[in-house]
């Protein structure tokens, strides 16, 4: 729209979102790269992730600062390093906490690694997306993530009612 305003407003967010947690912010620094937190307070969630390194690559492209361009390539690399932290061996996880993904965020990660992919071609991202997209299409995988999903929230619900009682 070229009205300054908006500009401002995504400078303003994205510098938020670099921010340590520990200084206010959703990200963390470490030497596998830089991790885009959905949530500050909890394990990183891929979908959140990515999603947020989609709209740093978008600022990056819109102000063309050096300092996106160099944190667009530390959260791509932090991806990339992480993505086995996300694999549950059949199935992807919706976090680094061990939650199992739902069929519909198991698609979604796929989706989101392909366009990941798109930006950045990378073999890392290619092997995760064929992992998956096999893991999908296997009926046996489907149910044994099912199965493994339906416990996890059974568990998460019983946890949930002992805590209120307590």
């Amino acid at each position: 729209t070229e009205n300054q305003k908006y500009y401002t407003a995504c400078t303003k967010a994205i510098d938020f979102m670099l921010l340590p947690v520990a200084e206010g912010g959703t990200s963390e620094y470490s030497p596998d790269g830089l991790v885009l937190k959905e949530y500050p307070d909890k394990a990183p969630v891929l979908n959140g992730w990515i999603f947020s390194a989609f709209g740093l690559f978008d600022a990056w492209k819109l102000t063309g600062k050096l300092e996106y361009s160099e944190a667009w390539k530390q959260t791509s690399d932090g991806i990339k390093n992480s993505l086995c932290k996300f694999d549950a061996g059949h199935w992807s996880y919706y976090d680094m906490g061990g939650k199992l993904t739902s069929p519909f965020y198991h698609s979604l990660h796929i989706e989101l690694l392909k366009a990941l992919n798109h930006l950045l071609p990378d073999s890392e991202y290619e092997r995760y997306i064929d992992k998956w997209i096999t893991e999908k299409n296997s009926w046996i995988w489907n149910k044994v993530a099912f199965v493994r999903k339906a416990m996890q929230k059974i568990t998460e619900k019983q946890t949930q009612e002992w805590v209120m009682v307590s």
